[in-house]
């Protein structure tokens, strides 16, 4: 994903259980996260990996969250920058994150949302 702007979303940019993703050149603000990198259990394509995340431009993402309840980005906090989540072999580097009031960068394991997992090929933590 390169060249994008995202604003006024819940997740600005989403990058949901892939592999060998670059996502580059973006402008991500005025959304609850700018970027979330995600990892779920339960999909067709399992263990994403082998992101990179770089030279993006990531402000002011404080944009109240109204994903409907039950929906994965629903738990992502306002104020997020960068949020990664169970995703293996993620790499992040020269980017801008600017007035983004709660986190900056988050690297987080699947338990954090308090869902049950039934995948038992599921890995819930980032390496």
């Amino acid at each position: 994903m390169r060249n994008c702007k995202a604003w006024h979303k819940v997740a600005g940019i989403e990058i949901e259980n892939s592999l060998y993703a670059d996502v580059y050149d973006n402008e991500a603000f005025n959304n609850t996260g700018g970027i979330l990198v995600l990892d779920l259990p339960d999909l067709v394509q399992k263990k994403g990996g082998f992101v990179r995340v770089y030279n993006n431009k990531v402000y002011e993402n404080n944009y109240p969250n109204f994903a409907p309840k039950g929906n994965i980005v629903a738990k992502a906090p306002q104020g997020t920058g960068l949020l990664i989540l169970a995703t293996n072999n993620a790499e992040v580097f020269n980017n801008h994150f600017v007035n983004n009031t709660y986190i900056i960068v988050s690297i987080i394991s699947y338990y954090i949302t308090e869902e049950v997992i039934k995948c038992k090929q599921y890995y819930t933590f980032s390496r």
